[in-house]
């Protein structure tokens, strides 16, 4: 089926090159009402060289161009009661990091049980130039309770020894189109 104008297939969407997949493996938590940026991982050079991922989770395009990136977030929390809210947005430099500049619409994570997760994706298609700079926000709202983050999970020993991964609590993987 098309997506986007683009055909997929078994290997992935034609009509791509994929840059590389980025993944972090630790819960990643926030104070109330203070944004952090999500990372993914130790970082480092995209596949093709056509980007760079700092291990503070900024992502840096090396080549203009078109671009897609595949973004998913494990949301949820353990062992506490009350509403808690989680915003998500992303954000772009085009200075070297001096300013940023938010850009698309702002996502609402509402967790109402004590042992909630929540996944979402995001795929974005982007036109940037060379140096442009791309990071993920979140934040945990003080309308709600303070608690929850982007949380990894884990399957049990006998999964793993089958062979199921983990599923990270953050993932990016990076097209050029």
């Amino acid at each position: 089926m098309p997506y986007g104008g683009l055909q997929t297939g078994l290997g992935g969407p034609t009509g791509l090159t994929t840059e590389g997949t980025f993944t972090s493996e630790i819960p990643q938590v926030t104070a109330l009402d203070v944004p952090e940026t999500v990372t993914l991982g130790s970082g480092g050079n995209s596949l093709n060289n056509h980007a760079v991922l700092a291990a503070t989770g900024v992502l840096t395009i090396l080549t203009a161009g078109y671009y897609a990136l595949k973004q998913r977030f494990r949301v949820g929390r353990t062992g506490v009661a009350g509403i808690s809210r989680l915003f998500f947005w992303a954000e772009m430099s085009t200075d070297a990091g001096v300013t940023w500049t938010k850009f698309g619409d702002s996502v609402d994570v509402s967790l109402d049980s004590s042992n909630e997760n929540t996944i979402f994706f995001d795929i974005p298609h982007i036109k940037v130039t060379s140096g442009t700079m791309l990071r993920n926000r979140f934040v945990r709202s003080s309308t709600g309770d303070n608690s929850g983050g982007l949380l990894p999970s884990v399957p049990s020993l006998i999964l793993e020894n089958l062979g199921v991964p983990s599923a990270p609590s953050a993932q990016l993987t990076l097209y050029k189109l």
